[in-house]
C-alpha cells in the first residue's frame, strides 16, 4: 500500500492521460518507483522494465524490448500492435543518455505507446513532462495528525507487527525522526523496520551514524541503506562536482550562487562553472532549488547534509571550509551595526539554524569573540520573526562561558542578547540581573538598548508600568542618538503600551502612531508591523468595528510577511471582541487560528497565553473541567496589557503573580485545546450513525462516512454502553453456548499450508532481488496470512489448537471485526482512530472507556437489518447488535483474556 500520495498519483495519472512521456524525478528514496508502480496498477495493460540492473547503455534497447516481449528493438518497433500500452522505466539516471534514445525511438515507431520513467534527472527529450517528487509532509510542531510521513512512520511500523505510542512523548519522538529523515519515504521505512528492538527516541538519538543505523539486509542494493541510495547518484558525480557538494555541506540553511562560490568553489572558480555545477546536482536530485524574490535559493535535506560534512570530513577540508563559511556571513552582517538586517535568505528558522550553527563555530574554535560578536546582535531578527528563543539561550550562555570577563570585547552583547532570550521566556529574573550587568559595563548602544528592552518587560510583567516607561524612554534617547529608526520605532510602540497600561489611552494612540510613522519611514518590516498592531489595539478599545476590519486586514498581511508574533495576537484580540458580542464560535475559530501559529514556531510564551484565553472562552460555554485543565497549563504566562485588553472582563490580575518559566505545552494539554474549540466552532455532537448501508462518524468537529461492517456495529454497542462491559458472544449474537468442535485446522490442511508457505518465501526471495514490489507485496501478503493462520492454530509446545466452544469463537470474531474497523476509522478519520484505540477494549468481555465522557449519540436506521440484525433494536441504547451468527469464524487475531476473565487485551 502506497502511504500519502493519493494527489501524486491522481496528477501523475491526468499528466498521462496528455502526455506520451512523463518522467519522475526525485532524490534517491523519495518513492520514484513506488509512485511509477502505483499508477502503472491503475493505467491500461503496462509493462514495467527496471533498469537499475542494466550495467552498460548498449544493453538498454534490448532489455526495454524483452521488457515488451521481443527479441530485439527493431522488433519491437515492428511487432507492437496499435493496443494502449505503458511502458514504466524505472530507474533511468544512469543510462540516461541510451534511456533517452531508446524511448525517443519507441515514441516515433509505437503510435500508442506511452512511457512514464523514473529517474534522478530529467531525460531531456522533446514534449518530455517532467514530474518532480518532494518528500512527504512533515508534522507541524508535535502534531502528527493528518502528517503522510507520520502515516508511513505507523503504518510500517505496524506492518512489522509493532504498534508505536502516541502519547504526549511519544508523539513528539515520532514528528522529530520524521523531520530528521526529512519525511524521505526510504528512510522513513528503514526506521520503521527499527521500531521492532529500538523506540523513535531511540533511533533519534543514534541518527548521527544514520546511514549504518538505518538499513536492511535484503531488497536492491540501492535501497538497503541511506548511504547506498544517496551514493547511487553521488558516484556518478565527476569528481570536480563531488567535491563542490561536499562542501556544500557546511550550508545550515539555503544559500544562493554566490554564497556557493565564495564557499564550495576552488580558487579562480567563475559564476559559470559553479551556475553549471549547482545546475547539475539539481539535475541529480542532490540539492533543492526554490525561487524567491527573484533570486535563487539553494539547499540540502538533512540526509544528503549529513552525507556531504561525512565525505568533507573524510578529504580532511571540513574545518578549512567551515571557516570560510563563517568568514561569509561575517562579511554579509558588517554592514548593520544595530543587528536589524536579517541573515542571508530570510529571517526565518533556517536563517537562525545556520547563524547558530556559526556562532557555536566560533565559541568551540575561534580565539577571539571578534567574529562571534559580529553576528551574534542577528538572533534578535530571527526571534522577531517567530523562532524559538531557547537555542538563542543556550549559545548566549556558551559565549558567556567562553569568553567570561565583563570587560572582554563583545561581552555586553553576548549578555545582552542572552537576557533578551530569557525574558523572551520568561525567566525574568535572571534576564534583569544580566541586563543591569550589561549597564553596569559600559555598553555600545545596540547592547544598551537591549538590556532597557529587557527591563522593560521585566517591570511591566510584574506589573509596574511606570518604571517600564522610563526603561522605554531612555531606549528611545539611545535608538535615535544611534540614528537606528526601526529599534527607536519598536521602543515607540512599547512605550505606547506602557502608557496604556497607566490608563493614558490618548498619549499612547499618538505614540503609536510616530512609531508607525519612523519605521514606514525607514522601512523596517517587523517595527512597522508591531506598531501597527498597538495602534489598531488602542482603536479598537474605541472602535470596535474599525478595530476588528483593521486587525483582520494586518492579519493577512502578517501572514504573507511571515510575522508570526504580530499575526497570533490579532486573532487574540480578534477573539476577544467576538467574545464581547457573544460570538463564541468566531472567538473559537480566531483563537483556533492563533494556537496553530505559535505551535507552528514552537513559542512557548505565545502558545501559554493562548491556552489562558481559550481556558475562559471553554469557561464561558460551560465546560468548567476542561477550563481549569487548560489554565493549569498556561501557568502565569502574560504579554503586553493592549494584546489582552478585549479580554480584560474575565483574565485574572496576575501582576502579583511571580511569572514562571515558560514551557511547551504538552500533546495531551494541545489536542484538549483543539478538540473544546472544534466544539465550539462546530458544535456536531459527537455521532456514531447508520443511515442504509453508510455511517457517519462525527468526532471532533469532523464528520466522515464508511460503508457498513460487522465491526462498526460492534463498536456502535459500545459507545452506547460507556464503561460497561459487553460480553462478546452477544456481539456476535451467539444465543446459545456451543461445545468444543475439534482442531483449528488437522494435519493434512496443516502441510498444504506449511508447503504453500515455503513456495512463498521462494517467491518473496526472488520478487525482492529483482526489485518487483508489487509481485513481493503479494507474496509476503498472502505468507503473512499463512503464518497468522497456522500460528492461531498451534498452542503450546507446537501443539494443535482446538476451535474452542462459542466463546472462544465470538472472542476470536469480534476482536478482529474491531481491529478491522479501527483501521479504517484511523484511515479516515485519524482523531476519532486516536481517541478510539485506548479506550476501546476487547476479549471475552469488551468495553469501551474513555479518559473523559464524549456523550456519544448512536443510531442504526431500520434499513441496515442486513447486517445488524434487528435494525429496531439496534435504536435503543443497551440492546445488543444485530445476529451475527452467519459470519466467518477467523481464529486469528484473538484476543488474550486476563487471569480474571475480564478482557485483557487493548484493540490494535
Amino acid at each position: 500500500m502506497l502511504v500519502g500520495r493519493d494527489s501524486e498519483i491522481a496528477a501523475l495519472g491526468e499528466f498521462l492521460a496528455h502526455h506520451r512521456l512523463v518522467t519522475v524525478t526525485g532524490v534517491g528514496g523519495v518513492g520514484k518507483t513506488a509512485l511509477a508502480r502505483a499508477v502503472a496498477a491503475g493505467a491500461p495493460p503496462s509493462v514495467t522494465c527496471e533498469l537499475a540492473e542494466v550495467g552498460r547503455p548498449d544493453e538498454v534497447a534490448d532489455a526495454v524490448a524483452a521488457t515488451l516481449g521481443f527479441p530485439s528493438l527493431a522488433a519491437a518497433l515492428l511487432g507492437t500492435g496499435r493496443d494502449r500500452r505503458l511502458l514504466v522505466l524505472d530507474n533511468c539516471e544512469h543510462v540516461r543518455d541510451a534511456a533517452a534514445d531508446t524511448v525517443e525511438r519507441l515514441l516515433d515507431g509505437c503510435a500508442e505507446l506511452t512511457v512514464l520513467a523514473t529517474s534522478r534527472e530529467p531525460l531531456d527529450l522533446p514534449d518530455e513532462r517532467v514530474v518532480p517528487l518532494s518528500p512527504l509532509a512533515l508534522p507541524s510542531g508535535d502534531d502528527v495528525a493528518g502528517s503522510p510521513a507520520v502515516d508511513l512512520l505507523l503504518t510500517r511500523a505496524r506492518d512489522g507487527g509493532h504498534e508505536l505510542v502516541l502519547d504526549g512523548d511519544g508523539a513528539a519522538a515520532v514528528a522529530a525522526l520524521c523531520r530528521r529523515l526529512d519525511g524521505l519515504p526510504l528512510a522513513l521505512e528503514l526506521a520503521a523496520a527499527r521500531t521492532r528492538s529500538l523506540t523513535p527516541a531511540e533511533i533519534l538519538a543514534h541518527l548521527d551514524s544514520r546511514h549504518a543505523v538505518l538499513g536492511r539486509s535484503r531488497g536492491p542494493r540501492r535501497h538497503r541503506s541511506l548511504d547506498a541510495a544517496i551514493g547511487w547518484s553521488y558516484d556518478r558525480l565527476p569528481e570536480p562536482t563531488a567535491r563542490f557538494f561536499d562542501r556544500l555541506g557546511v550550508f545550515a540553511g539555503r544559500f544562493t550562487a554566490d554564497e556557493a562560490r565564495a564557499v564550495a568553489g576552488d580558487a579562480g572558480t567563475s559564476a559559470l562553472t559553479v551556475a553549471d555545477r549547482l545546475d547539475h546536482l539539481v539535475g541529480q536530485s542532490l540539492i533543492t532549488v526554490r525561487q524567491q524574490d527573484g533570486r535563487s535559493w539553494y539547499g540540502l535535506l538533512e540526509t544528503l547534509r549529513s552525507f556531504a560534512r561525512t565525505r568533507l570530513v573524510q578529504r580532511g577540508e571540513f574545518d578549512e571550509v567551515h571557516d570560510r563559511w563563517v568568514d561569509r556571513l561575517v562579511e554579509q552582517m558588517a554592514g548593520s551595526p544595530w543587528g536589524t538586517a536579517p541573515p542571508a535568505g530570510s529571517a526565518t528558522r533556517s536563517a537562525q539554524t545556520g547563524l547558530l550553527d556559526a556562532l557555536r563555530w566560533c565559541a568551540a574554535h575561534d580565539r577571539t569573540p571578534e567574529r562571534a560578536g559580529r553576528l551574534v546582535r542577528h538572533t534578535v531578527v530571527v526571534v522577531h520573526h517567530g523562532a524559538r528563543p531557547e537555542p538563542v539561550i543556550a549559545v548566549g550562555e556558551d559565549l558567556l562561558r567562553r569568553w567570561p570577563d565583563p570587560g572582554a570585547q563583545s561581552w555586553p552583547e553576548f549578555a545582552a542578547i542572552t537576557a533578551f532570550a530569557h525574558m523572551v521566556v520568561r525567566s525574568t529574573q535572571h534576564a534583569a540581573e544580566l541586563a543591569r550587568a550589561v549597564i553596569a559595563a559600559g555598553p555600545s548602544p545596540f547592547a544598551a538598548v537591549l538590556a532597557l528592552r529587557t527591563l522593560y518587560f521585566h517591570d511591566l510583567l510584574a506589573g509596574r508600568p511606570a518604571a517600564s516607561l522610563r526603561w522605554a524612554e531612555r531606549a528611545i534617547a539611545l535608538a535615535d542618538d544611534g540614528d537606528e529608526p526601526g529599534w527607536a520605532s519598536e521602543m515607540r510602540t512599547f512605550r505606547a503600551s506602557a502608557l496604556a497600561a497607566l490608563n493614558r489611552l490618548d498619549e499612547a494612540g499618538m505614540q503609536a502612531e510616530e512609531a508607525h510613522a519612523r519605521a514606514v519611514t525607514a522601512g523596517s518590516g517587523f517595527p512597522e508591523a508591531l506598531a501597527s498592531l498597538t495602534g489598531t489595539n488602542l482603536l479598537a478599545i474605541d472602535d470596535p468595528d474599525r478595530g476588528r476590519t483593521t486587525l483582520t486586514r494586518l492579519a493577512r498581511r502578517a501572514r504573507a510577511a511571515e510575522y508570526p508574533l504580530v499575526e497570533g495576537p490579532c486573532h487574540w484580540t480578534l477573539a476577544g471582541l467576538a467574545l464581547r458580542r457573544g460570538d463564541t464560535a468566531d472567538a473559537a475559530r480566531n483563537l483556533a487560528v492563533a494556537l496553530e501559529v505559535f505551535a507552528r514556531i514552537g513559542h512557548a510564551v505565545p502558545l501559554q497565553v493562548t491556552l489562558r484565553l481559550i481556558a475562559e472562552l471553554v469557561d464561558v460555554v460551560g465546560h468548567t473541567d476542561s477550563a481549569a485543565a487548560l489554565r493549569e497549563a498556561a501557568g502565569t504566562a502574560r504579554t503586553l496589557t493592549l494584546y489582552e485588553w478585549a479580554w480584560r472582563d474575565r483574565l485574572p490580575d496576575l501582576t502579583a503573580t511571580p511569572v514562571r518559566s515558560a514551557t511547551m505545552p504538552d500533546r495531551r494539554i494541545m489536542a484538549s485545546a483543539r478538540r473544546e474549540l472544534a466544539a465550539i466552532t462546530d458544535p456536531v455532537p459527537a455521532r456514531f450513525r447508520l443511515d442504509g448501508a453508510v455511517w457517519s462518524l462525527s468526532f471532533a468537529g469532523r464528520t466522515a462516512r464508511l460503508p457498513d461492517a460487522k465491526g462498526l456495529h460492534d463498536l456502535a454497542t459500545l459507545l452506547s454502553r460507556p464503561g460497561r462491559e459487553v460480553r462478546c458472544t452477544e456481539l456476535l449474537g451467539a444465543a446459545v453456548e456451543q461445545p468444543d468442535t475439534g482442531e483449528v485446522i488437522d494435519a493434512q490442511a496443516r502441510r498444504s499450508y506449511e508447503a504453500r508457505v515455503r513456495e512463498l518465501q521462494e517467491d518473496l526471495t526472488e520478487a525482492e532481488g529483482h526489485g518487483d514490489r508489487g509481485r513481493a507485496e503479494a507474496a509476503r501478503t498472502e505468507l503473512d496470512l499463512l503464518v497468522d493462520q497456522l500460528t492461531a492454530a498451534a498452542g503450546l509446545g507446537g501443539r494443535p489448537r482446538r476451535s474452542g466452544g462459542s466463546t472462544e469463537r465470538a472472542r476470536s470474531a469480534v476482536t478482529q471485526r474491531i481491529r478491522a474497523a479501527l483501521r479504517r476509522i484511523d484511515d479516515v478519520h485519524p482523531a476519532l482512530g486516536r481517541h478510539l484505540r485506548p479506550a476501546v477494549r476487547t476479549g471475552t468481555w469488551c468495553c469501551y472507556g474513555p479518559e473523559h465522557d464524549v456523550g456519544w449519540e448512536v443510531s442504526r436506521s431500520r434499513r441496515s437489518s442486513s447486517t445488524a440484525g434487528d435494525g429496531e433494536r439496534d435504536n435503543r441504547p443497551g440492546t445488543p447488535p444485530g445476529d451475527d451468527r452467519g459470519a466467518p469464524e477467523d481464529p486469528r487475531g484473538a484476543g488474550r483474556d486476563d487471569p480474571a476473565g475480564r478482557g485483557a487485551d487493548r484493540s490494535g
